[in-house]
């Protein structure tokens, strides 16, 4: 049957406004594919949709005139248009999918639940097919075939057709991107057997309704890009400052360009709370005849608290495809509040809020919180509750050096928060030191004012171990120990005779002397911290006089 095979898509489909893109191409009988080709060995041509798809070798069943034969099917499809007319696909860089299918009607086989018999079937891109095509087809593109085993069945055994697919996306991208293609309306699809010389890749295809190619595509023109110096990174942004410049951004697919025409234009829109649009907004449309166009945008009078959202629209006229991309970003320009509440805990656990504490590893106590503001500049923390850290740092007075530091984790605005000193910090008896504490909002890395209290550390000393000798004259040598910071030592001695002494060392040493004092003496001792505190009594030691 004469004529030529060019699957066309009704224009008014096209046209229509409601008609959504990308859309399916497919030469299925609702829309105006009317000629298929099937070619064989013997230079025959089938032209009748009604008739099925036939591929591979039919050693099955000999013909009185033409005897066994090979067959293969060509498809021809045209590429998408765009609503006005233009090829929408320009670049394989747009393409994100594409699936060839056709439905199996029969195979040699005889289970129907085995679907990898035989050779297999392969797709593979070729030339334009017209009335003149015949045996093997016309000439094929270089990509690489794509090969798929599936087999449903003997018609005999009554198995069910079923669809078999292709997945063809890298074939078409390199397709549109292939200098030798890429002007075409129409991509032909020829489909044949791995092995045209053993019968078992004998198929029937359904040509009621056909194969059918899916593709799925992107317009011509990028996302749009959108960046803001200085702010935390999104999404959603956060600005810090109340004045800015949006850097957005717009460009052609990788593979397309204007040829030097102005194809490309992007525009930005600003809006406020409530969609408002922002004073100046929206810009007026930009246009060039490179494939990039930055957009910088200056905006101002950004209010605390308030979220925003930048609209970066793209148009190229080579396509008529458009896009565009919201983004959002807030302001938030307050940090938290400077901390209250700042206190130190005694051992037994009461918070003071100055004097003295009988620990080296004390608690330190503080509220953080976030400043108030008039009702349109409420620091705010969106996206997260936990947006306050608070940094704690303890500074011997003395020196000024820093002697500890530690920051809590996030806590809601409005808490306390609890952190122990630990024994590495190495807090020193009878010395002064600072506390320092000051937030910071994880919304926008800005820190408080920093809140500061003094506190004396006044630790009283453990128990002290006495070592006397069990019988001595005297003056009687003993020694003390004491894991606490001592100034030092206080002793007493009792005689058994009644006379009494005392003193005090400096050392961990001491002579015990009693005058008029026989037969045997009780000593006791004591360590004094440097801030003056006294440390309980040691256990009694019972020297024997000799």
């Amino acid at each position: 049957m004469p004529g030529k095979l060019i699957a066309t898509a009704d224009a008014s489909f096209l046209d229509d406004p409601s008609t959504v893109y990308p859309v399916i191409i497919d030469p299925s009988a609702s829309m105006t594919r009317s000629y298929v080709v099937r070619v064989s060995e013997d230079f025959r041509q089938v032209n009748d949709m009604s008739k099925d798809g036939k591929v591979g070798y039919n050693g099955w069943t000999y013909d009185p005139d033409y005897g066994y034969y090979k067959a293969r099917m060509f498809y021809q499809f045209r590429w998408p248009l765009t609503t006005g007319g233009a090829q929408a696909v320009k670049a394989g860089s747009q393409i994100t999918s594409a699936v060839f299918k056709y439905r199996q009607l029969h195979s040699p086989q005889y289970d129907c639940n085995d679907n990898d018999f035989g050779p297999s079937v392969r797709v593979k891109l070729y030339n334009t097919i017209n009335a003149d095509t015949t045996w093997p087809g016309p000439g094929s593109h270089v990509h690489s075939p794509v090969s798929d085993d599936f087999a449903v069945g003997s018609q005999s055994q009554g198995c069910p057709a079923q669809w078999q697919s292709w997945t063809i996306t890298s074939m078409m991208k390199a397709e549109r991107d292939n200098s030798s293609y890429n002007t075409r309306t129409t991509a032909t699809i020829g489909i044949y057997s791995s092995d045209e010389s053993d019968k078992n890749g004998w198929r029937h295809y359904d040509n009621d309704p056909g194969p059918s190619l899916t593709l799925e595509y992107l317009p011509a023109v990028a996302d749009p890009t959108l960046t803001i110096p200085g702010s935390l990174a999104g999404p959603p942004w956060v600005s810090t400052a109340s004045s800015l410049t949006l850097n957005a951004g717009v460009s052609l697919r990788s593979g397309i360009s204007c040829g030097g025409a102005s194809c490309l234009k992007g525009r930005v829109t600003v809006k406020g709370p409530g969609g408002a649009v922002l004073s100046g907004f929206p810009t007026a449309w930009v246009s060039t005849t490179a494939s990039t166009l930055s957009l910088p945008t200056p905006v101002s009078g950004l209010k605390d608290g308030n979220a925003y959202t930048v609209i970066v629209e793209a148009e190229e006229s080579l396509t008529g495809s458009t896009t565009s991309k919201s983004f959002s970003f807030w302001s938030d320009q307050t940090p938290g509040a400077a901390p209250t509440e700042l206190a130190v805990a005694l051992a037994g656990g009461t918070w003071l809020s100055s004097g003295s504490v009988d620990t080296g590893t004390p608690h330190l106590h503080a509220t953080v919180a976030l400043p108030t503001g008039p009702q349109d500049a409420q620091p705010i923390c969106p996206e997260t509750t936990q947006c306050l850290t608070a940094s704690f740092t303890v500074v011997d007075v003395a020196t000024s050096a820093v002697v500890w530091q530690a920051t809590s984790g996030p806590v809601t605005p409005g808490s306390t928060v609890d952190i122990q000193i630990p024994e590495a910090s190495k807090l020193v008896d009878n010395h002064s030191y600072r506390l320092d504490v000051s937030t910071k909002k994880s919304t926008n890395n800005l820190t408080s004012a920093v809140s500061s209290m003094t506190f004396d550390v006044k630790i009283r000393p453990g128990a002290t171990t006495l070592a006397a000798p069990s019988a001595s004259a005297m003056p009687i040598t003993i020694t003390m120990t004491n894991a606490s910071s001592v100034a030092k030592y206080v002793w007493e001695a009792t005689c058994f005779n009644g006379p009494t002494g005392s003193g005090e060392t400096l050392t961990s040493t001491a002579q015990v002397t009693v005058p008029g004092c026989v037969t045997s003496v009780t000593i006791r001792v004591k360590a004094v911290s440097p801030s003056g505190l006294d440390g309980p009594w040691s256990a009694n030691a019972v020297v024997t006089l000799i």
